[in-house]
């Protein structure tokens, strides 16, 4: 991952531009804070902004991120034959972000898309493309609706007792989303006790100890080194490749029988009746719960609400399955975590990778002019329209599948 500029840095350049900015442009950043009442900071009367205020500012509307998407910008780079973007006014900033081949964090602030509202089910993905932020739907969104992104990234995957602490601690309010009031309905949260009437342990007792195994397979699939080249003498102290197989063996072991306990869990949820709560509490059957672009078909999304908190877990499945050359395995497992995230992040960077991902395992197992494969990748086409735009040609799409594949190589999912 890239660095994401400091909010100095940002600040400085807003104070640098701060003499052309037309009284328009002045009213729209002092509206973004109102200042301390207690220091008497109102923006300098010859009509500048103070240092202050606009820490003020960046300090409650700035956005920024540690990485680069890089499946538009590749395929803009590849689309112009040149290094860079040619049209984006900051190329030679480090603020902006478009990083070149490596991953670059970028900052900056976005008068009218700092106004959106988190979900942890968000109806809406946003992106930063040369400079520019781009906000798409990705459900479909019913006129008058409120248009929803995601606060939390990555963590959006976390239990709902997580995710409302990260919110409260970092932006004072607590989310009412579908997919918080379904996780709390069927015990998600441990704050309440969690155990059941028969004494064993809870959905959210249950879900947090297989989440502390993850991590801690974690930590060892995280010490293991891949054997080094013969020319290369092997570190001192390095695993032989056997110690590395039997590492990953017991780790998928765990694994299996940690998802296997937790689709137990999610089975008798269902059966116990949990689902009809959900079901109303969620409005199923309401085709804003589907991602834009992509079928709406397999587990209620309920169920898959409750499976994104264990996401890690999912996706622990994928990497050890995929580390023994189990290849069936990992695809059904990846399989799953791709249906995942289509119900809790449509479209989303994360979306696009898992697929990107799925294509390539299809490819790698049954050859890329089979049935399934050609199948995986209309999938993906899919999966690109709905997070760039549905009217994309398809030499852009496949620019933007090189990119994301490019990119898929640089992260860890």
């Amino acid at each position: 991952m890239g660095t994401i500029p400091s909010a100095e840095e940002l600040v400085e350049r807003l104070l640098r531009a701060s003499p052309s900015y037309t009284p328009e442009q002045r009213e729209t950043l002092l509206s973004l804070y109102a200042g301390d009442a207690d220091d008497g900071d109102d923006g300098s009367a010859d009509g500048t902004l103070s240092e202050l205020r606009l820490y003020g500012v960046a300090g409650c509307n700035s956005f920024g991120e540690d990485f680069t998407d890089f499946a538009s910008l590749q395929a803009r780079t590849s689309g112009k034959g040149g290094d860079a973007p040619r049209d984006c006014p900051d190329c030679a900033d480090r603020l902006c972000g478009h990083g070149g081949d490596q991953q670059a964090g970028h900052l900056g602030l976005f008068p009218s898309f700092s106004m959106l509202n988190h979900s942890c089910l968000p109806n809406a993905v946003n992106f930063v493309l040369a400079g520019r932020m781009m906000v798409f739907a990705a459900r479909r969104v019913p006129q008058g609706s409120e248009v929803l992104i995601n606060y939390l990234g990555r963590a959006s995957l976390r239990p709902v007792e997580e995710r409302q602490s990260m919110l409260a601690d970092g932006y004072h309010f607590a989310c009412d989303c579908p997919r918080c009031g379904v996780e709390l309905l069927a015990g998600c949260d441990n704050s309440g006790g969690g155990a059941s009437s028969g004494g064993t342990a809870g959905f959210g007792e249950t879900l947090q100890a297989i989440l502390e195994r993850c991590q801690q397979r974690e930590q060892i699939l995280g010490g293991l080194c891949v054997p080094p080249p013969s020319a290369i003498p092997a570190p001192v102290g390095a695993p032989h490749a056997g110690e590395l197989q039997g590492a990953a063996t017991r780790c998928l072991e765990g694994v299996r029988a940690d998802v296997q306990l937790l689709e137990s869990l999610l089975a008798r949820q269902e059966a116990a009746g949990a689902g009809a709560g959900a079901a109303t509490l969620a409005g199923l059957g309401d085709p804003t719960t589907g991602a834009r672009g992509s079928p709406t078909g397999g587990a209620p999304h309920w169920l898959q609400w409750l499976r994104a908190s264990a996401f890690d877990l999912y996706a622990q499945h994928v990497t050890c399955a995929e580390a023994l050359g189990l290849v069936d395995e990992a695809d059904a497992a990846l399989r799953l975590l791709v249906g995942v995230c289509e119900a809790v992040a449509p479209h989303s960077d994360l979306h696009m990778y898992l697929a990107v991902k799925q294509l390539s395992l299809c490819q790698a197992r049954w050859g890329p002019d089979s049935e399934r494969a050609v199948e995986q990748l209309r999938g993906c086409a899919a999966v690109l329209r709905g997070r760039y735009g549905a009217e994309l040609s398809d030499p852009t799409v496949a620019r933007l599948l090189r990119g994301a594949a490019h990119g898929l190589a640089q992260i860890q999912l």
